[in-house]
């Protein structure tokens, strides 16, 4: 085992130290690895050293650079007083409330996103039942991101926690990203159950409000045929949200 990788899984050792030791040692029955091992590998990179995803860019963004020049110039448009992101599925509709003023620079990259069409097509790449279903990566590999076609390289963002924001439900919706912590660019993933150890951890930036039966029956390879964005006084939703109040 190298270096990199023997200081990369005790670094990981310390940020799941908060798991309670039932969970660690229980062994899944679906995958047959113990929850520290789910944890360890089900969020935002594999359970490989960080080194194995390749670092296209070290710019770090903040809002107002999560849009092209394009982008930019209809900017006005694109502003929503409360968003709600519109994912149609292989297995349905899923309606997704954005957090604008809780995470407004995560939510501003993933508005930009699908505004420009970025997801469409798109599959989902990981699935590990009662945890994660996880998408946004362009190569269906788990490895990609957004590239930016001024710069030809993947485009992060800073990593943004809000306290007020927890794991704590089916259907939480935050950003993916590598062991380093400012380097989310597109992928996402969304919640199967509750997961109070990735707090702090992740920037959430969403909850899903109509859909819940879907996000279960979405397994790796089904798509995004497209993602929307829309006021939510127009999304027809069925119930009332609480996690940002």
């Amino acid at each position: 085992m190298s270096g990199i990788k023997i200081s990369l899984c005790l670094a990981l050792a310390i940020s799941v130290s908060v798991i309670e030791s039932n969970v660690c040692n229980a062994e899944d029955r679906s995958t047959g690895r113990s929850g520290l091992a789910k944890a360890h590998q089900a969020v935002g990179w594999p359970f490989d050293p960080a080194a194995s995803r390749p670092k296209k860019s070290t710019t770090i963004l903040v809002p107002s650079e999560c849009a092209s020049s394009d982008e930019k110039k209809t900017e006005s448009k694109s502003k929503f007083a409360n968003p709600v992101a519109i994912l149609d599925t292989d297995k349905g509709i899923v309606k997704i409330k954005l957090f604008q003023k809780e995470a407004p620079l995560t939510t501003a990259n993933f508005i930009s996103l699908c505004q420009s069409g970025f997801y469409d097509g798109v599959i989902f790449h990981r699935y590990v039942p009662g945890f994660v279903i996880q998408g946004g990566d362009p190569t269906g590999t788990g490895t990609g991101g957004y590239i930016d076609p001024r710069t030809q390289k993947e485009r992060h963002i800073a990593l943004e926690i809000n306290p007020k924001l927890k794991h704590a439900a089916l259907g939480v919706v935050a950003m993916a990203r590598a062991s380093e912590p400012n380097s989310a660019s597109s992928q996402f993933y969304i919640t199967l159950a509750p997961a109070p150890f990735l707090d702090g951890q992740y920037a959430i930036f969403g909850e899903v409000v109509q859909g819940m039966l879907v996000i279960q029956k979405l397994r790796v390879k089904d798509k995004i045929h497209s993602a929307k964005i829309i006021e939510e006084g127009q999304a027809k939703i069925g119930h009332a949200t609480t996690m940002a109040k």
